[in-house]
């Protein structure tokens, strides 16, 4: 009887790091989208750079997510939908690369003058 109650404590650790693990993703995600606007102020670059690195964050949370599935109970009464998260993170993802991605906009420039000369009269 000893065994059976082990298992299942065993059984719960595993489930209860699979939420934290998954918790663990929604809070790393939000955290930047919250952090991220504070950062792109310093230059074009810098945001740049911040916005690769939470497309690289994403990546690895989609991995984690992968992981965290794989070891779901199927079986639960409460299923965790790791479809719609996976959803949600590519579109930000998506997004993300869209702006990223993004073509310049065209600048305006002054007309180029025909002559650059400039010839004085001598009226004498």
């Amino acid at each position: 009887m000893g065994n059976s109650f082990n298992c299942c404590r065993t059984s719960i650790k595993g489930k209860r790091a699979g939420m934290r693990s998954i918790n663990s993703i929604v809070l790393s995600v939000a955290l930047a989208v919250v952090v991220l606007p504070s950062v792109a102020y310093a230059s074009d670059w810098a945001e740049a750079e911040a916005l690769t690195r939470l497309v690289k964050q994403i990546e690895a949370s989609k991995a984690l997510l992968k992981q965290a599935e794989r070891n779901s109970n199927p079986n639960k009464r409460l299923q965790f939908d790791y479809e719609e998260l996976n959803k949600n993170l590519q579109e930000i993802q998506t997004g993300i690369n869209l702006y990223l991605n993004k073509p310049l906009e065209p600048r305006t420039f002054e007309e180029i003058r025909n002559s650059f000369s400039n010839y004085k009269r001598d009226d004498r």
